[in-house]
């Protein structure tokens, strides 16, 4: 999707383990978002890098820095804690199912006992939320309580390689099992909830519309099969 003009979609990078200290501990945490940085050893290029990691740690944000397996490049993965996310998502405005059937309504944090998944701590935000609101207290303001990560500039630095939204290792092999193997061109809201957590409601539509599209076409392929074959029986 476009994020601030950044055309970005989810990356395997991080699902590579990057040291055997950082595979270990990457391998228990889903992070959402990755930072590469070229590992240059001049001084402006490490003030950036640290910079980097006190304004994510200073919004609240969990960074975690480990070097790639060539040395090449530093990359810093990026997750919000669970309360991080409730303060970005009451700020945003984030709308969300409430219980008992009671439509969508903006998130805040006083009233998250009415929500849908209120008592899920791990599942209460899709992959899809987790990334945007992460993403969103990457580039705000300070004022804001956001890092306010101007990536343009970093880009122009030379020092900043990517920015790039991660796969779920554990979600992304359900997605696979569950819906693409299972249930091909399913148009109900059970067989396209798990895409649009995990990529968003654009992607969802897409699919949604195409698995509509490509079902309105069997009658009409039916029916074009059979005056085919009507006309090739009168013709003999």
């Amino acid at each position: 999707w476009i994020q601030n003009g950044f055309l970005v979609n989810r990356s395997n990078r991080g699902m590579l383990a990057m040291s055997n200290v950082a595979s270990n501990s990457l391998s228990r945490i889903s992070y959402d978002w990755l930072i590469v940085f070229k590992n240059a050893k001049e001084e402006d290029s490490i003030l950036e890098r640290t910079i980097t990691v006190r304004k994510l740690k200073a919004a609240g944000l969990a960074p975690t820095v480990c070097k790639s397996h060539n040395e090449q490049e530093v990359h810093i993965f990026v997750r919000a804690p669970l309360e991080r996310l409730e303060m970005e998502a009451e700020m945003a405005g984030l709308r969300k199912p409430v219980q008992d059937g009671g439509g969508l309504a903006p998130f805040t944090i006083a009233k998250r006992h009415l929500f849908v998944g209120a008592t899920s701590h791990q599942g209460f935000f899709s992959s899809a939320e987790r990334q945007r609101l992460t993403f969103r207290a990457m580039i705000s303001s300070t004022r804001l309580q956001g890092a306010q990560l101007d990536f343009e500039q970093m880009y122009q630095s030379g020092n900043l390689l990517r920015v790039e939204p991660v796969h779920d290792r554990l979600l992304r092999q359900e997605l696979i099992q569950t819906w693409l193997r299972r249930v091909p061109f399913a148009t109900s809201a059970a067989a396209l909830t798990p895409l649009r957590d995990y990529f968003g409601e654009h992607v969802a539509l897409y699919f949604s519309w195409a698995s509509h599209y490509l079902e309105s076409g069997f009658p009409l392929a039916a029916l074009g099969a059979l005056v085919g074959v009507l006309r090739a029986i009168l013709s003999a």
